[in-house]
């Protein structure tokens, strides 16, 4: 009883406040007290802490491959990965998961994955978002599946995201089968992420002007963050892309809405201002963005270097380039530069035709080794050398340097 009351006024003396330093903030203690009130408390629980700690991370590894199941490996990993404060949540959270179907793995997958979820209660948080997804046809393994790929999810609000949600994609698709289906390929989960009041009014809008379905379902899989944009803002942009000249039945004119609705009006003027500095007219930029409207994506300095390469360089016309608009999406150092370096040793030596040079440059590897490379090495043995370290013509090493 005595220790309490000492500590209690131990604990009311102010160290070091209002200006004062310890040494005149005790006096009222004798030394011999001094010492029995501060010093064994502050080492006592400095070696509790010092024991506690290597302990934590064994124990719920242990608690994990005993209680639960948790193959050894899997077990360690979580242990070391979860904050020590919320492994109290395991042994429900756990209990959760295993209740849908997850095997031990699984559920470490979604813990090494996203270890922060076990900051939401495992039953009143976690536990309806699985009752959710699985009272919807998400179940079994195609539950497994889409948390654990994408465990992020569990931190989307079930009544303010997952769940409206999840019935838009229903009424677009008319079936909960296809919205199902839609989870289940690569990034389809992206669209429960991105979920606004406005998706709805989006879609029907995309509808309205002619864009097929499937058409639709690519943008959500792609960007459903353009989903999401403002209803009237969404309405002029799609307007926009169609007075560019972009058919809604063609896939591309989802691209040009993706493109335009990703890019602030300054930025997409600038853009076009790089064509117009190297001649382009307004129709023959239409002209190619009709065709790939992804050659806006690349920055202002790219776009110039590779006009200034493909047109004051090598002298090709804003008409030649229009008909081959994906290369300005290839790599200027892994393939443009080595492989018209090739092409060009080729058209030096009368093997191959100007011509055609631009559309060689998006073939496969394999298909560029075989018919330019390994055809003609008996002719200019250089070739596979230069083929295999990527080598450079000299005249291209300024913008080698660039990339």
């Amino acid at each position: 009883m005595f220790r309490f009351f000492l500590l209690k006024a131990s604990l009311r003396i102010p160290i070091g406040g209002g200006g004062r330093s310890p040494s005149t903030a005790l006096p009222a203690l004798p030394p011999y007290l001094r010492r029995l009130s501060v010093q064994p408390l502050s080492t006592s629980a400095a070696a509790a802490a010092a024991a506690a700690a290597p302990s934590e991370p064994r124990a719920v590894e242990d608690r994990l491959a005993r209680a639960h199941g948790f193959p050894p490996e899997s077990a360690r990993a979580v242990a070391a990965a979860v904050d020590p404060k919320l492994a109290h949540k395991l042994d429900s959270f756990v209990a959760v998961f295993t209740g849908h179907g997850f095997s031990p793995s699984e559920v470490a997958t979604v813990l090494l994955r996203y270890p922060r979820c076990l900051r939401s209660n495992p039953v009143k948080n976690l536990k309806p978002k699985l009752d959710f997804l699985a009272g919807n046809g998400v179940a079994g393994e195609t539950l497994v599946h889409v948390l654990t790929n994408d465990p992020y999810l569990l931190r989307r609000s079930l009544e303010s995201q997952l769940a409206p949600c999840f019935d838009c994609l229903v009424k677009f698709f008319g079936n909960r089968r296809d919205a199902i289906s839609l989870l289940m390929v690569k990034r389809g989960t992206w669209v429960l992420h991105k979920f606004t009041d406005s998706m709805e009014l989006n879609i029907d809008k995309l509808r309205q002007v002619g864009v097929p379905d499937s058409s639709i379902t690519k943008l959500m899989t792609v960007r459903p963050r353009t989903l999401s944009r403002d209803a009237t803002e969404f309405s002029e942009i799609v307007d926009e892309v169609r007075r560019m000249g972009l058919h809604p039945s063609s896939l591309m004119f989802v691209y040009g809405v993706i493109t335009l609705a990703g890019m602030k009006r300054p930025k997409w003027e600038a853009k076009i201002a790089v064509f117009k500095k190297f001649g382009w007219s307004d129709e023959q930029f239409k002209a190619i963005f009709v065709k790939q409207p992804q050659i806006m994506n690349p920055s202002e300095k790219r776009m110039e270097q590779f006009l200034k390469f493909f047109m004051s360089e090598l002298g090709w016309t804003a008409d030649e380039l229009t008909n081959c608009p994906s290369i300005f999406m290839a790599s200027f150092k892994k393939r443009i530069l080595p492989r018209m370096s090739i092409l060009l040793f080729l058209l030096s030596e009368g093997l191959v035709k100007r011509q055609s040079l631009l559309g060689k440059l998006l073939m496969s590897e394999d298909k560029f080794l075989s018919k330019f490379v390994m055809e003609n090495v008996g002719k200019a043995p250089q070739l596979l050398q230069m083929y295999e370290d990527k080598q450079v013509l000299a005249q291209f090493h300024a913008f080698k340097m660039q990339d």
